[in-house]
């Protein structure tokens, strides 16, 4: 299943496409209450709530896309993100079943992904 989130630009509407793989990504809403939920719906761990925009939207401005899904892989020392297999308690999801569970959550806080690429693009058309 793709799941498509309109964002505006001024007055342009961007569509953006966050990629979900269809055999998987009907689980990572599932895979995100098993074993994300507990720190990231609760204030517990200081752990950037699911939906809260603000929050996801600078850690995904400041790292990337794919620096945010390293912290999800990878885990952030010196807090309470874990690896995301540690977070499965044995049951080792591989990298991309990792990067579903970020696309949803990014998917769900309405993050925009648009300024983002667009400060890239920019950076680099005008050096």
């Amino acid at each position: 299943m793709n799941h498509t989130k309109l964002f505006g630009i001024g007055a342009i509407v961007v569509p953006i496409l966050l990629f979900v793989n269809p055999a998987w990504g009907q689980d990572a809403a599932t895979e995100y209450n098993d074993h994300c939920a507990l720190c990231h719906d609760s204030d517990l761990t200081g752990a950037p709530q699911l939906g809260n925009s603000t929050e996801w939207q600078k850690r995904f401005d400041a790292r990337g896309l794919e620096g945010v899904y390293n912290s999800a892989i990878n885990g952030i020392t010196g807090t309470a993100m874990p690896a995301c297999a540690d977070s499965f308690n044995g049951g080792v999801p591989d990298d991309a079943q990792c990067r579903q569970i970020v696309n949803y959550i990014l998917y769900q806080s309405e993050v925009s992904i648009v300024k983002t690429h667009l400060r890239v693009l920019l950076e680099g058309a005008l050096q």
